[in-house]
């Protein structure tokens, strides 16, 4: 697996299956069999690389729709997108 930077190119996998069960979103990736609860939060991330998008572009959209430290920010969503690539929920892209 490649490494994931804020300089990755990300998108959601176009095979995941989603439903919204109240304030949560839970997906199943065919390919892994792996079931995942998202929060709001998550939700808004999944919705940001539904198309291909740089990792950094969805800190600097989602700092801009939530008070939090940047670097918190970046961390928090690089350690998520990395667990949904390792999962299937997410695809890095190459040369992009």
């Amino acid at each position: 697996m490649q490494a994931i930077t804020l300089q990755t190119v990300v998108e959601a996998a176009p095979d995941i299956l989603a439903t919204n069960m109240g304030d949560e979103t839970v997906l199943l990736s065919p390919q892994t069999g792996t079931y995942f609860g998202l929060n709001s939060v998550g939700q808004r991330i999944l919705e940001l690389v539904r198309q291909p998008r740089v990792l950094d572009e969805v800190v600097v959209q989602l700092s801009a729709e939530y008070e939090v430290e940047r670097k918190r920010l970046e961390n928090d969503i690089l350690e998520f997108v990395r667990d949904l690539v390792k999962h299937g929920i997410v695809m890095a892209l190459d040369g992009q």
